[in-house]
């Protein structure tokens, strides 16, 4: 199993969340083998925010990351903007 650093899986998410690449491109570019790992990414920020992939330790308990939702209503309010400026 490979580990990637927590710079590499935030660069990841943002640049999936900003449609700036495909995941198959994402997943080329990092050398990353299973989707899975990403969508995992992905919901852990889409959990805890930045703060997961900011912390010292990524190996968290999710008692020690406070939930922020405002994370998940970010995502979704982009979400929508999106599909009103197709």
């Amino acid at each position: 199993m490979t580990n990637y650093s927590n710079s590499i899986k935030l660069r990841v998410v943002e640049d999936y969340l900003s449609d700036k690449l495909s995941l198959k491109s994402l997943m080329s570019l990092h050398g990353i083998k299973n989707p899975g790992s990403v969508y995992h990414w992905l919901k852990l920020y889409e959990q805890y925010g930045i703060v997961y992939f900011s912390s010292k330790s990524p190996k968290m308990s999710k008692g020690s990351i406070p939930h922020r939702k405002s994370t998940t209503d970010k995502l979704a309010s982009l979400k929508q903007e999106n599909e009103n400026l197709k």
